[in-house]
């Protein structure tokens, strides 16, 4: 049953148009980054899923900087927006222009943005829907999908990341060693 208090938090969210296209091209974040996480990587239909993700990322970083309703001043949440843009746009060179280890330093550049759109809703999920503190439901979820996603990213990234270049080890390739941190 949806009662009054039900629909509060969606009430309390920012009522412009940077607001909405802020929400609109984050759930499009989202969705296409699961898409392109879910499909055979090198192919058109990636290629197009990923600038769909990249498109919609580009928008959600862009109308964040946008956004002073929480302090009224350039802050933190504006810094990681410009800490995400720069992410994904390098993700986006380094898969146009390639060099050495190319597929690597895409595939973990791309992993962690997508790491990063799922922590940002995670946590918004968490003070605006379950109302949690902020400290709880920033930072608390953050950290915790920021490590779920790391395992994830370091265990099975490299050997996916390997199988698309055709190496059979990935500690055969000096782009695994440089993508993997090692």
């Amino acid at each position: 049953m949806v009662t009054h208090s039900t629909l509060r938090p969606l009430r309390d969210m920012p009522e412009s148009l940077v607001g909405y296209l802020h929400l609109t091209s984050a759930l499009l974040a989202l969705i296409s980054g699961a898409v392109v996480l879910g499909m055979r990587k090198g192919t058109r239909a990636h290629i197009r899923a990923g600038r769909s993700y990249l498109a919609c990322m580009i928008a959600v970083n862009i109308s964040a900087l946008a956004i002073y309703r929480i302090t009224g001043e350039f802050g933190a949440f504006h810094a990681l927006a410009l800490i995400s843009l720069g992410s994904v746009l390098a993700g986006f060179l380094v898969a146009r222009y390639g060099g050495h280890g190319w597929i690597f330093g895409h595939a973990f550049i791309m992993l962690w943005s997508y790491v990063g759109i799922v922590a940002a809703t995670v946590s918004e999920a968490a003070t605006h829907l379950l109302h949690w503190p902020s400290s709880v439901g920033v930072v608390g979820a953050s950290v915790a999908v920021f490590v779920a996603g790391g395992l994830l990213i370091h265990t099975r990234g490299a050997r996916a990341a390997s199988s698309i270049a055709g190496i059979r080890n990935p500690s055969e390739s000096d782009g695994v060693s440089q993508a993997a941190g090692d």
